[in-house]
């Protein structure tokens, strides 16, 4: 496991500014990561490492991936999530009164959720990025599918700023979404980082 200063750094000024329902995050956050590392324990994928930085957390393989392989790994994360806020949501809320229901679960719930529907997001990099290029590459060819990742990483990207730029003139909460938009602009289309290592948030 590799953690990069720049992720500590995060960590640390997200422990001490007072983040809301922080400790939630982590568990859904640990528990997506989990889900991809049970799908390749069931599909015999060999870990290489695991790295944490600002951008999220990158899973690397020994080996080069099947598309189906892939895809199946990508859903892991996700599909966890999903099923995490589908046993917890509803305990959650009808015991909302309760402190640790009210600070922990209902708040867990809701950010597996969040965490899973965002990954799905089709996003060169992120699940819902490598289950569109899998499904793309079974059809067409690996350069086709690679121009079609960029253009709707791109559309995406685009709309997700202009959507944090709003947040920010309107409600002045959206700065996360913006520093992400940079984040994944310059990986994508500036660096133009290029590898078949899984990455997710």
């Amino acid at each position: 496991i590799k953690v990069s200063i720049l992720s500590i750094i995060w960590l640390i000024y997200l422990s001490i500014s007072n983040t809301p329902f922080i400790i939630p995050l982590f568990c859904a956050v640990i528990l997506h990561e989990a889900g991809h590392l049970f799908c390749a324990l069931l599909l015999g994928i060999k870990i290489k490492s695991i790295e944490l930085s600002i951008s999220g957390a990158r899973i690397k393989t020994r080996e080069v991936l099947s598309y189906i392989n892939e895809l199946l790994f990508a859903l892991g994360g996700p599909f966890i999530g999903f099923v995490s806020f589908a046993f917890t949501f509803n305990l959650a809320l009808s015991k909302i009164e309760t402190p640790f229901y009210q600070n922990f679960l209902f708040p867990f719930s809701i950010l597996s959720l969040c965490l899973s529907v965002f990954n799905l997001i089709p996003i060169d990099s992120l699940d819902g990025g490598r289950i569109l290029k899998c499904l793309i590459s079974l059809v067409f060819s690996l350069d086709i599918a690679e121009k079609i990742m960029r253009a709707t990483s791109f559309l995406c990207l685009v709309s997700l700023w202009l959507l944090s730029v709003y947040m920010m003139l309107r409600m002045s909460n959206g700065v996360p979404m913006f520093v992400f938009c940079l984040i994944f602009f310059s990986k994508c289309f500036i660096f133009n980082i290029k590898n078949r290592d899984f990455a997710s948030f």
